[in-house]
């Protein structure tokens, strides 16, 4: 599936990440349509980062 106008990746700034043409909309409006769909009501839960802490040591606590 290509969707950065028949090549494989685009090395445009802002454009690498997103898609363009007829199969990149619809690829956003069946992701639109599935959010509206089945996470209508739904919220994510609070991100909890005290779980992470036992694992951090050394550099890796200034994170």
């Amino acid at each position: 599936m290509l969707c950065h106008g028949g090549k494989l990746n685009d090395s445009r700034y802002g454009a690498r990440i997103r898609g363009e043409g007829e199969i990149a909309k619809q690829i956003h409006n069946l992701v639109s349509l599935a959010k509206r769909k089945y996470f209508k009501d739904k919220s994510m839960p609070k991100f909890n980062t005290e779980l992470h802490k036992q694992f951090k040591s050394g550099q890796l606590e200034l994170f």
